[in-house]
């Protein structure tokens, strides 16, 4: 804190965050919970009114699976969809090759080469513009990796274990 400027725009950062931090937490009134616990049919509520709820006392119907289901659960899920997937691929192929559409997606790829070629006849120096365009590009894909990676692994506290051997 070399500078009073720093002092004081962090003295009103810390007033801000208090200022911040008691105006967004508030307590539903037990009232309110009752009501709208109310609201819901067949599910017998527990509350102490100090505002916090102790339990729901759910019907069996609401409780959750046993471990051992949704493991095979999600697998069959998974092989369903994926099989799902796969007829729905082979059905739209074959719609598409009925109606051409290999030709006109191969048409839409050779599009935007067409499109470069007829700019580089019509303004040659775009090919310059467009080169530096393609190195920037290329610089920010690893300004985006960095970031990646940084954001990854900021979190992360490397714990390693040396173990001597002692030769006894």
């Amino acid at each position: 804190m070399s500078n009073p400027d720093e002092f004081l725009q962090q003295r009103a950062e810390n007033a801000f965050e208090q200022a911040l931090q008691a105006e967004l937490y508030w307590t539903t009134p037990p009232e309110l919970t009752t009501q709208l616990l109310a609201l819901i049919p067949s599910i017998p509520v527990t509350h102490n009114f100090e505002g916090v709820m102790d339990a729901m006392q759910l019907p069996s119907r609401y409780r959750q699976p046993e471990p051992r289901y949704p493991t095979p659960l999600l697998i069959v899920t998974a092989m369903v969809v994926g099989i799902s997937l796969a007829i729905a691929w082979q059905i739209y192929s074959l719609i598409g090759a009925q109606l051409g559409l290999e030709v006109w997606w191969y048409q839409i790829q050779v599009f935007p080469d067409l499109g470069i070629k007829w700019l580089y006849d019509t303004v040659p120096v775009m090919r310059y513009v467009l080169a530096l365009f393609s190195s920037i590009r290329h610089q920010l894909h690893w300004l985006l990796m960095a970031a990646i990676l940084w954001l990854a692994l900021d979190g992360w506290t490397p714990s390693f274990m040396i173990q001597r051997r002692s030769s006894s």
